[in-house]
């Protein structure tokens, strides 16, 4: 048959709240006259404040509903059906990015707008837009963020356009459409 260990354990908690206690009391005073055996630990200086500025940050747009202004989503948007939030799809993009929102727009199979923003390291992002143009798309540094874009419409090709700013990569497929207008608008929105 078991012991009961209740007592016991009783006691050392006791004992062990009494030990900590103990160590915790504040120093004996000094005596009069006389220096105090206990020695004050240094005043450390605090750490200096950090002077770099912040990267800027972003705000997603809170659906697909308010992607850029009213007037880029009419001017491309307005033939389109949204279909959902294009998070199964497969896109250009580095190894590190996850996706954070999406949305695919289409008009049946004549015409339609992908959205995918993801978070990225910023190093996999540069270290990605460099293979980008080495792989034949054109990539232009825009003031913040750097803009890549592949395809010919004219060809009946669709043009792919990546946003990489950050710690952020944006990845837009635009078929049948010029998705231009509200790309601007959602940089524009995300980083205002």
């Amino acid at each position: 048959m078991p012991k009961n260990t209740a007592p016991f354990l009783l006691l050392a908690t006791v004992a062990l709240v009494g030990a900590l206690t103990a160590c915790a009391s504040d120093p004996a005073p000094a005596p009069a006259g006389g220096t105090s055996s206990v020695a004050e630990s240094p005043t450390t200086a605090a750490p200096p404040a950090d002077t770099a500025e912040p990267i800027a940050t972003r705000t997603l747009p809170a659906g697909c509903d308010e992607v850029g202004s009213d007037a880029s989503r009419d001017a491309v948007l307005a033939d389109l059906t949204l279909q959902g939030d294009g998070a199964d799809f497969i896109r250009e993009a580095p190894d590190s990015a996850a996706y954070v929102f999406g949305c695919d727009w289409i008009l049946e199979e004549v015409a339609g707008v992908l959205l995918l923003i993801s978070d990225v390291d910023a190093a996999d992002a540069a270290a990605h837009v460099s293979d980008l143009a080495a792989q034949g798309w054109t990539c232009e540094e825009t003031g913040d963020e750097t803009i890549c874009t592949t395809g010919d419409p004219t060809a009946g090709e669709p043009v792919s356009t990546i946003v990489s700013r950050d710690e952020t990569w944006i990845f837009v497929d635009a078929y049948n459409v010029d998705a231009e207008p509200l790309i601007s608008d959602l940089i524009a929105q995300m980083w205002s």
